[in-house]
């Protein structure tokens, strides 16, 4: 199962949900995608 998250500026999927809000808060402070990809893989 995968879960996603959206925000402004973009789109975060993973496997786990707290890796999808990881990825989208990167995004929400202004992160590029390579940056949100990291965070939702760590």
């Amino acid at each position: 199962m995968l879960y996603s998250k959206t925000c402004i500026g973009g789109m975060v999927t993973a496997p786990h949900h707290l890796a999808a809000q990881a990825g989208a808060a990167v995004l929400r402070e202004g992160g590029n995608a390579v940056e949100a990809m990291v965070a939702a893989a760590a």
